[in-house]
C-alpha cells in the first residue's frame, strides 16, 4: 500500500527550507561577518583604550614623580641659596669687624704717634721757654746771655714749625672729611701752643730789646 504524497505540505516546506538556506547564505552569513568584526572592532578599540589608560596613567606617574623631584630640588636649592647667602653674611660681618679692628688698630697707632710728637714738640716748647727765662734772667742780673740765643731760637723755632704744620694736616683732614675726634683735640691742641709759643717769643723778644736798650743807656751814661 503506498503512501500518496500531498504536494500541498511538501511544497511549503520545500519552500521553507529554501527560504532557509537562501536567508543563511545571503543574510546571515554576512550579518554574523559584520557582527564578529564589529566585536572584534570593539574588542580592539577597549584594547587601545586600556592601552591609551595604562600609558595616561603611566605618563601621569611620571609627570608626579618628576613634580616631586623638581619640587625636591628646587627646596635643595633654596636651602643651598640661603646657606650661602648666610655664610657670605658671615663672612662680610667676619670682614667688617676685621677691617674695624685694623681701622681701631690704626687710629689708636696714629694717636699715640701724634701724641708721642705732640709730646716732643711741647717738651721742646718748654725747654725754648726755659732757655729764654734763663736768658732774660741772665740780662736782668747783667749777666752775658748771648750764648743761649742760637738754642732758643732753634728750639722755639723748630716747635713752633711742628705746631703750624699739624694744624695744616689736622686742617685738611677735617676737610676731607676724614678726621676723628684726637684729630679735632691735637688741632685745638696744637693751635693753643703754637698761639703760645707766639706770644713767648714776642714777649722775649720785647724783653730782650728792653734789656739791650738799658744797657746801651748804661754805657752812654
Amino acid at each position: 500500500m503506498f503512501l500518496k504524497l500531498d504536494w500541498g505540505i511538501i511544497w511549503p516546506i520545500v519552500n521553507i527550507v529554501v527560504f532557509y538556506l537562501l536567508l543563511r547564505k545571503f543574510l546571515f552569513g554576512p550579518v554574523s561577518e559584520v557582527m564578529e568584526k564589529r566585536k572584534k572592532m570593539i574588542s580592539s578599540d577597549l584594547d587601545d583604550a586600556a592601552q591609551t589608560k595604562a600609558e595616561a596613567e603611566e605618563i601621569k606617574q611620571e609627570y608626579e614623580k618628576n613634580l616631586a623631584q623638581a619640587k625636591d630640588e628646587a627646596g635643595q636649592i633654596v636651602s643651598d641659596a640661603r646657606a650661602r647667602a648666610k655664610n657670605e653674611y658671615q663672612n662680610k660681618m667676619d670682614q667688617t669687624k676685621e677691617e674695624i679692628a685694623l681701622m681701631r688698630e690704626n687710629a689708636r697707632k696714629d694717636i699715640e704717634a701724634e701724641k708721642q710728637k705732640t709730646i716732643a714738640g711741647l717738651q721742646t716748647e718748654i725747654a725754648g721757654i726755659a732757655l729764654m727765662a734763663v736768658a732774660a734772667w741772665l740780662g736782668e742780673v747783667g749777666k752775658n746771655n748771648k750764648m743761649f740765643f742760637f738754642p732758643m731760637v732753634f728750639m722755639l723755632a723748630a716747635t713752633l714749625t711742628s705746631l703750624v704744620i699739624t694744624v695744616i694736616n689736622k686742617c685738611k683732614a677735617i676737610g676731607a672729611g676724614t678726621a676723628a675726634w684726637g684729630d679735632w683735640f691735637q688741632l685745638f691742641f696744637a693751635a693753643a701752643m703754637a698761639v703760645l709759643a707766639i706770644f713767648l717769643v714776642v714777649e722775649g723778644a720785647q724783653t730782650f730789646a728792653k734789656q739791650m736798650k738799658e744797657k746801651k743807656a748804661k754805657k752812654a751814661a
